[in-house]
């Protein structure tokens, strides 16, 4: 087979996909942090009864 007639590598195929790869994380990174990421913390705010309070009936059962 003479020098001239050989197929050209086709390496477009491969840059293209790691450019599509690197863009797909790179969307995604700029997805996360546009929203924010955590988000703020609440205080939980609930009276509770504990066992042994004045104004409870402690029997000692469960």
């Amino acid at each position: 087979m003479p020098l001239a007639q050989k197929k050209p590598m086709k390496s477009g195929g491969r840059q293209r996909i790691w450019l599509l790869a690197a863009a797909i994380v790179v969307g995604i990174l700029v997805l996360a942090y546009i929203d924010g990421g955590e988000e703020p913390i609440r205080p939980m705010v609930q009276t509770v009864t504990l066992p042994g309070e004045p104004g409870t009936a402690a029997t000692g059962s469960e």
